[in-house]
Formats: C-alpha cells, structure tokens, sequence
C-alpha cells in the first residue's frame, strides 16, 4: 500500500483495514495490528465512522491475543464515536465486543450490562444476527453467576433467532451453551441431545472446535452418567480432534518462521 501512487488518505486507510482484516483471518496478528494502527494515523481528522470501525477491529486482535487491556481501550474509543455519532447499529456492535471483553475478564456485571445496551440498540435497528448473539451472550453471564433459569430462557430465544436464520454457526455454539448449562446443574441426561446436536452441525460445517467441545463435554456426560465406555470413546474423539488441530498449528507457526529465501 505505501508503495500506491494514491495520496487520499481516506483511500490509503480503507485499503490498510482490508489488508488488517485478511492478516487477521490468517492468525496474522502482528500484521494486522501493524494495519490497523497505520489505518489510524492516516484516519487522523477525517471520517469518524471508519476511524470507529478501526478501533474496533484493533480490538478484535488484541480480544483474540488475550491482550485485554488494550482491546478494551480500543474498544471504549470506538463505542465513544458511535455513541457521539448517534449511531446505534454500530454502537450495537461495539457494545457487544465490550461485553465480550467484560466476560472473559470475568467482570460479569459490567458484561451484562454492556450485552442489554447492545440488545437494545440491536432490536431498534433489527439486527437480528446481532441480537442472537447479544441474548445467547446474556445466558453465558447467566450461567456463570447461577441463573440457570434465566440463562435457558435467553439460550431458548437466541435459538429461535439461530434457527430461522438458518445459522449453523449459531445453533452450534447454542447447543454447545445449553449442554454445559445441563452439566453445570449436574443434569447429564439432559444435557445428551444438545451435544449430540453441536456434533451434527460441526460435521455439517466441517468444525473441528465445536466438533472438539462437543466430544470433551459428551464425555463428562457419559462419565457423570456411569456410561464409561461411551465416555471413553468420546474422550478419544475428543483427543482425536485437538491433537489434528495443534497439529495445523504447529504446521503454520513452523511455516510462518521459515527465511523468505528459503521459497524458490
């Protein structure tokens, strides 16, 4: 991009958060970051939206990266913007990310507090696909503090959303939510169907994580149910799937750490 005869910055910045966006798809973490943060000094006095927008995807890398500190500084800037804006089907976006944020710090009521802001921007605007994950969201919080009852009834509603969508990413990671929430509750019986049904999707999407998650929590059902040789076998399906997805890791760090002279 610096090499680019174009001199609009507003261009130059468009073109280095695409370029963020693909290094970030890759596990490219550093280039995108590098991105991201070229993205906004180029941004500098121009067009909030999409200054906004970058904050927000430089938060998603350092989400990914555990790096919490900055994502979650990154992230109050973009909902900052959005909020000065007015615009709320950005702010609902943002407003979740935060949330998320929140959850994995364990600061479960400023998450919960930041998914019902997200929630209701998102049935203002009708994002459905943000309001799915907004409600599936609040029955995590809810399930971690120990509102079972209240986590089912939002997990319940988030699949209704999932599936008239016809999002199998969705009802996956739902299924997956409401097993654990069985579990959680020492109720393995019920908890069976919603883990029988994440592996069915994870095989309909080719997902080796939920298809891992679906296999490690079928087997603490089976071992909570006394079926040991239906747990075992879900254990060795579980290592099966982790050991090939460390593998490609391993693969692509290796790769990733080769000279470029070293390609002819």
């Amino acid at each position: 991009v610096d090499e680019l005869p174009c001199t609009d910055p507003a261009l130059r910045a468009q073109v280095k958060n695409f370029l963020g966006r693909i290094a970030y798809d890759n596990d490219e973490y550093d280039i995108a970051i590098a991105a991201y943060h070229d993205a906004l000094e180029l941004q500098v006095g121009t067009d909030s939206i999409r200054t906004a927008v970058t904050y927000n995807n430089l938060a998603r890398v350092y989400e990914r990266l555990k790096d919490y500190d900055k994502a979650f500084e990154a992230l109050e800037r973009s909902v900052a913007i959005y909020a000065s804006l007015g615009d709320h089907p950005r702010l609902a976006g943002s407003l979740l990310n935060l949330g998320v944020i929140h959850y994995d710090r364990k600061r479960y009521a400023e998450a919960e507090d930041n998914y019902l802001q997200s929630l209701t921007y998102a049935r203002e605007a009708g994002m459905t696909d943000v309001e799915c994950i907004a409600l599936e969201s609040l029955g995590n919080v809810q399930r971690e503090t120990g509102r079972y009852a209240e986590a089912l009834g939002n997990y319940t509603a988030s699949m209704a959303i999932a599936e008239r969508s016809g999002s199998l990413e969705g009802m996956a990671s739902i299924s997956r939510n409401i097993g654990e929430l069985y579990l959680d509750q020492g109720d393995a019986a019920h908890a069976l169907p919603y883990l029988h049904r994440t592996l069915a999707l994870a095989d309909s999407m080719g997902s080796r994580n939920y298809a891992q998650d679906g296999h490690q929590y079928l087997a603490k059902a089976y071992t909570a149910l006394k079926r040991y040789p239906e747990a075992l076998a879900s254990w060795e399906a579980y290592m099966t799937v982790k050991d090939s997805i460390l593998s490609d890791e391993k693969n692509k760090a290796s790769k990733a750490n080769v000279p470029e002279d070293a390609f002819y």
